[in-house]
């Protein structure tokens, strides 16, 4: 079980969202909400409070009459407004558990009762249905408009869901004034990414070892000389899979592909790491607009925090540092293919001359490549005026972190093919598990469930089995 009452992570995100963990409001945070939406309600009542006493976007200036109820009500449904296909259960399932952290911070003036509905449809899985788009990096209205409306049963939840009483106007755009889909999917791929560069790095030592790679560039001074990020702490993963390397290297000096991983996958972790301490960040705090602060006599604060422009910036660098591995990657594919360096066939072929063997591995791994490419476009350069002018620019931050889910997909593919070829030459070399040091053993033992007919044939069904070793090399 997750207490969400301060100090939730990404793992604790990701351990709702995926792992089914159930979630608990203490007593002590249910009473500060409580309290709190009192003390919001007369704030309110002698301060113009956008979205509670007044219309939204280019409508701020409108005064609207509260007393009935119907404000809220509006709100929501004009905002419930989405397109595409439905988004997965983990990823709504991380915009509720991103929007209840963020809820128990107690700035948004809400209803206690919103946090006990948020955490009913956690805890039963009874989820809304979100559509793909309809954010553009300035709070997930839509898909919180529509979470509202099946809180209050106005729209169906995936199981029974008890209807909670209608909401006023303190609770609608209070509920929506978040970016929370965004950062819960972020999340998502965050934890996905750090499992891909951790078993990168396996999938590295494969080759290295196959292709008697020089030890030097993952040496300690080496990692020192880079003075990159997380070096030192690559090269030292590298060696606890190799030990010392091979004894007799077969060139003085590796192509980048070898020399260059260290470097190279440093900077996507120091990347994940600033990707990472933003989302923590964003989880755990009050960000709702206008925000209500309760030292002395009060404020009602109207600001524009829910602009995820770090958040944008972040998802952006993270997809330019995993394309700069790509060509790294790639890379030791070509390598793993080249006589010169294996001792074998072209492509790692078997019986008749002019096999093809592994050459299409190289298509696939390069049409991941591109879409690599093409997702670290950064999202963050776009712009767009809406609402009448009354919001002149977006961060994009939504659009960034769908490129980053779009590039863990082709990361993914680009590490199977790597997989596919490193233990094709590993066995065709007759490099056994046993004699390999213990780490490295253990993922040579792993990756010796691909089919092992070198004949030619579709490679489809190893491409797949490859990438589904990701998270047990991972493990390792």
């Amino acid at each position: 079980m997750i207490n969400f009452d301060g100090g939730t992570t990404v793992d604790d995100i990701v351990a709702v969202a995926v792992g089914g963990e159930t979630v608990r409001i203490s007593d002590a945070t249910r009473d500060r909400v409580v309290r709190a939406a009192r003390d919001a309600d007369a704030l309110s009542a002698r301060i113009p409070t956008y979205g509670r006493t007044t219309g939204v976007g280019a409508n701020r200036s409108t005064i609207v009459e509260t007393a009935d109820g119907d404000h809220g009500l509006r709100l929501l449904r004009s905002h419930a407004t989405d397109a595409g296909d439905p988004l997965s259960a983990p990823a709504v399932r991380a915009m509720l558990a991103v929007r209840l952290a963020q809820l128990a911070r107690a700035g948004s003036g809400i209803r206690a009762d919103v946090l006990d509905g948020v955490a009913a449809m956690l805890n039963d899985d009874a989820l809304p249905t979100v559509l793909r788009y309809g954010a553009i990096g300035t709070a997930d209205l839509a898909a919180l408009a529509a979470t509202g409306l099946t809180l209050q049963g106005e729209l169906p939840a995936s199981r029974p869901l008890a209807p909670m009483r209608p909401w006023g106007s303190e609770n609608a755009l209070a509920f929506m004034s978040s970016s929370a889909l965004t950062i819960g999917r972020a999340c998502l791929a965050l934890v996905e990414l750090e499992e891909v560069l951790r078993a990168s790095i396996v999938a590295y030592s494969l080759s290295f070892v196959a292709l008697d790679g020089n030890p030097s560039p993952f040496s300690a001074a080496a990692a020192a000389a880079a003075a990159a990020p997380g070096a030192e702490a690559v090269a030292e993963r590298v060696r606890s899979f190799v030990g010392d390397g091979i004894v007799e290297p077969a060139r003085i000096q590796d192509s980048y592909g070898l020399r260059a991983f260290v470097v190279s996958t440093a900077a996507a972790w120091d990347a994940a790491g600033r990707l990472r301490s933003r989302l923590d960040a964003l989880i755990d705090v009050a960000q709702e607009n206008p925000l209500f602060v309760f030292d002395g006599d009060g404020a009602v604060v109207h600001h524009a925090g829910f602009f995820q422009a770090a958040l944008g910036l972040a998802s952006d660098g993270m997809n330019l540092a995993l394309a700069q591995t790509g060509p790294i990657s790639f890379s030791r594919i070509r390598m793993l293919n080249e006589p010169d360096l294996t001792g074998r066939r072209p492509f790692l072929a078997v019986g008749p001359a002019g096999s093809s063997g592994t050459l299409m591995i190289e298509y696939v791994a390069a049409s991941a490549l591109g879409e690599l490419r093409h997702a670290a476009q950064p999202a963050s350069l776009s712009s767009v005026v809406l609402s009448r002018g009354a919001e002149e620019d977006a961060s994009f931050a939504t659009q960034a972190v769908a490129q980053l889910e779009q590039a863990l997909v082709a990361a993914r593919v680009l590490l199977g093919c790597e997989l596919v070829e490193s233990s094709r030459l590993l066995r065709q070399r007759g490099i056994r598990a046993s004699s390999l040091p213990s780490r490295l053993a253990d993922a040579a033992r792993a990756v010796s469930v691909l089919p092992a007919d070198d004949d030619d044939r579709s490679l489809r069904g190893d491409l797949s089995v490859a990438q589904a070793l990701i998270p047990e090399l991972a493990a390792l």
